[in-house]
């Protein structure tokens, strides 16, 4: 029907590779192939799987009138499968023992550590041991303390409350006494002020008097306490009389008494 298809084309024939070309394509490709053991048996294993994969096609064109061409392609791309997951299966195992040997170094380098913290906790044993009875002494004498403080808390407590009691009794007295003596201030700051205005005349003038009033008695006999001067004592016993004006007048009221 197309006669061109022979006449125009260039037809290549795969024709079946006998079985010793097939051992020693095998054999070539696989050689190669480092630290690979009984490769004789896996050349063997290839030629057979591609004669009978052959074979299998020449049953399915009988029986389903069906064509499935198998080339010495298909064989060199079965051998380079072989190659290629033999080499992805030794990267696999080769990170997997290194994986091993890693978990394997850590293991030993916990069982050396191990081994040096357990012989640190034996040498620390009988200082634990110690340390375990001295705490144990410390906290009786922590609870005997505890106990003494309680006393004096309970004694510091009650002054305290004496002290308090104390206090506010002091401070009804400070504020009785400043009631007081703001009572008594006017008077002092009034007496104050008129000491600063007496002058030598006012003495002078006193000194004149014969005969002095009550209240000029009084100031007189208030000036000799102060300052020390005895009064002059006339008579004795029930008769007995102090005479503060005349020692006053005598003694202290001079010109220097300012």
């Amino acid at each position: 029907m197309f006669p061109s298809l022979i006449n125009c084309c260039a037809i290549d024939w795969f024709l079946p590779w006998p079985k010793e070309a097939l051992v020693s394509v095998a054999d070539f490709f696989i050689k190669d192939v480092e630290d690979l053991p009984e490769v004789q048996g896996i050349v063997q294993i290839c030629v057979d799987m591609q004669l009978r994969t052959t074979s299998l096609s020449e049953k399915y064109k009988e029986n389903e009138k069906r064509y499935y061409y198998v080339t010495p392609t298909s064989y060199l791309v079965l051998i380079q499968a072989f190659k290629d997951l033999l080499e992805k299966k030794r990267v696999e195992i080769d990170t997997l023992i290194m994986k091993y040997d890693t978990g394997i170094a850590q293991l030993a380098n916990a069982n050396k550590e191990v081994d040096i913290l357990r012989d640190k906790l034996i040498e620390l044993m009988p200082k634990l041991q110690v340390a375990k009875k001295e705490t144990e002494e410390l906290i009786v004498d922590v609870e005997k303390q505890k106990k003494d403080v309680a006393v004096k808390t309970k004694e510091v407590e009650a002054e305290e409350a004496v002290a308090k009691e104390k206090k506010a009794e002091a401070e009804t007295i400070q504020r009785d006494c400043e009631f007081e003596l703001s009572k008594v201030m006017p008077i002092y700051n009034a007496a104050i002020r008129a000491v600063q205005q007496l002058k030598k005349d006012d003495i002078t003038e006193l000194r004149g008097f014969k005969t002095a009033a009550p209240a000029v008695v009084l100031v007189t006999k208030t000036l000799c306490i102060m300052f020390g001067v005895k009064p002059n004592v006339t008579g004795q016993g029930k008769n007995k009389t102090e005479d503060w004006w005349a020692a006053g007048k005598e003694k202290l009221l001079k010109p220097d008494l300012l």
